[in-house]
């Protein structure tokens, strides 16, 4: 660094300059760092609220579920009495079977004969 006359500037005023120079550099990297932080600490606080509403929904849910093994819950609604109603868990029950054609479905009709 040469001052306008073509001088070197002494040695104590370079070296004040260059550690002026870094002490910028490093509060705006400071700045730049702060602002992270700041915007990682608000993530966090996201996550760990998150993480509580999560720990109330299993709490929730559990307790729910003890309340339904104490007999709290209503008792299924009875089936109708119906025979259609019957045959509809005979067709669907048994699911390692192939899917029932026409002539294996009771009332579905005479089957044809060639």
């Amino acid at each position: 660094m040469t001052r306008r006359d073509g001088q070197e500037p002494d040695p104590g005023t370079w070296l004040l300059h260059k550690i002026g120079t870094r002490e910028q550099a490093v509060t705006c990297q400071i700045e730049q760092t702060q602002a992270e932080i700041d915007t990682l600490t608000t993530r966090l606080r996201e996550l760990e609220e998150a993480a509580e509403h999560l720990r109330i929904t299993r709490k929730t849910l559990l307790s729910l579920t003890d309340e339904s093994e104490a007999g709290n819950t209503p008792p299924a609604p009875a089936l109708p009495d119906h025979p259609a109603h019957r045959q509809i868990p005979d067709i669907f029950g048994d699911l390692t079977r192939p899917p029932a054609g026409p002539r294996s479905m009771p009332g579905a009709g005479p089957a044809h004969r060639p």
